[in-house]
């Protein structure tokens, strides 16, 4: 006489790999869990559930992406984790409705509507509301700009004229990168890479204090010169450091956010260029009564750029903005704002090569920029 014990039921594959995967996350304790609901968030949202993606860069007003009256494209910070992307520019390749071309190892032509080049000057880009402007040729030196990207939570890009809210240089669209608040990126974070030329490395520690949260960071990366097809070097490797921080909510609706960073990019037959700079940007958000909300912004920023045999230049910008958003009966939303900014341009000539004149500190200019929207169209 035998005995045969029962056999168990089979589990199936999908089955095994969720459990070991809770055991995995388990394991790894509430960091790992943050990390895994933050891709499931966009990763299983519907068509529907993405369309209701909101947006603020449009009508300087938190709204719907397919209720937005002109074409925006959203890339998040997920998108920016799984694509790879090292740098800046290298993350704006996502948008569509960007054309973004490297043109060496550091300078990149970005622009919208065509008519690339690496001066391209009608398009405004901000980094949490601070436009990183140089007005030596109205444009962008995209060499000098670094964002820590496991922080951008995304980057909004609007295609078309935007000058009616965000002034005169925003002629061909708008970029607006968008950072994650303190909360959000608690504990400590550290990454490394390598490869094709190009190496970097990053840490950030975030924590809690009183009423707030806090982030501290720093990122350093550096890219070896081009290679030209002859076997020959194209001097335009670079090395950059960049340390930053913010806070959120030492008092209710405050933000404070600084960076500061220095480097060095190659260049044929002289000496590198040098690059640095730092800024400090403050922000409030408040809810009146009524519904309206309240914003005030203000922000210093000073560059430096030593290009040898051709100009240093210094340039300190101070801004202030102030915006306030109400709503009108049932359907309607009216959004006034204005804003300040003052910037002293001081350049230093080289001996073959000058601006005229060599230092500019224009008066003050005021840009009241009102808005009246409804739930179908702004104008």
């Amino acid at each position: 006489m035998s005995f045969e014990p029962p056999a168990r039921p089979r589990r199936s594959a999908p089955r095994l790999a969720r459990l070991a995967l809770g055991a995995l996350l388990g394991a790894l304790g509430p960091v790992a869990g943050a990390a895994e609901a933050a891709t499931d968030n966009f990763a299983s949202l519907s068509l529907e559930e993405l369309g209701a993606i909101e947006i603020t860069s449009l009508s300087k007003k938190a709204e719907k992406l397919t209720a937005a009256a002109a074409p925006v494209f959203a890339i998040s910070g997920d998108d920016i984790r799984r694509s790879g992307a090292a740098t800046l520019p290298e993350a704006l390749r996502l948008a569509p409705n960007l054309q973004v071309a490297r043109v060496d190892a550091r300078n990149y032509a970005i622009t919208a509507r065509g008519l690339n080049s690496v001066f391209q000057n009608k398009l405004l880009v901000l980094i949490d509301g601070r436009a990183i402007y140089s007005p030596l040729f109205s444009g962008v030196f995209w060499d000098a700009q670094e964002v820590l990207l496991e922080d951008v939570e995304r980057i909004e890009v609007i295609s078309g004229p935007g000058a009616t809210l965000w002034g005169a240089n925003a002629v061909n669209g708008v970029i607006n990168i968008i950072t994650r608040a303190a909360a959000e990126t608690q504990g400590l974070f550290a990454t490394a890479g390598a490869g094709a030329g190009l190496r970097t490395g990053a840490a950030r520690y975030g924590a809690a204090f009183g009423p707030g949260h806090y982030r501290l960071y720093a990122k350093s990366v550096r890219a070896d010169d081009a290679e030209r097809a002859d076997g020959g070097a194209n001097q335009t490797g670079w090395e950059r450091h960049q340390a930053g921080f913010r806070i959120d909510g030492a008092l209710p609706g405050l933000t404070l956010a600084g960076d500061a960073y220095g480097g060095k990019l190659h260049q044929a037959g002289t000496a590198d260029i040098g690059i640095g700079g730092a800024n400090l940007l403050a922000r409030l958000n408040r809810k009146l009564a009524g519904g309206s909300e309240l914003r005030l912004q203000a922000y210093l920023d000073h560059t430096r750029r030593d290009q040898p045999n051709a100009f240093v230049e210094h340039l300190t910008t101070v801004d202030i903005d102030a915006q306030q958003s109400l709503t009108l009966g049932a359907g309607h939303h009216l959004v006034w704002a204005g804003g300040h900014r003052v910037a002293r341009d001081r350049v230093q000539n080289g001996a073959a090569f000058g601006f005229l004149p060599g230092a500019r500190w224009p008066g003050p200019t005021c840009s009241p920029r009102t808005t009246f929207c409804s739930r179908r169209r702004c104008g």
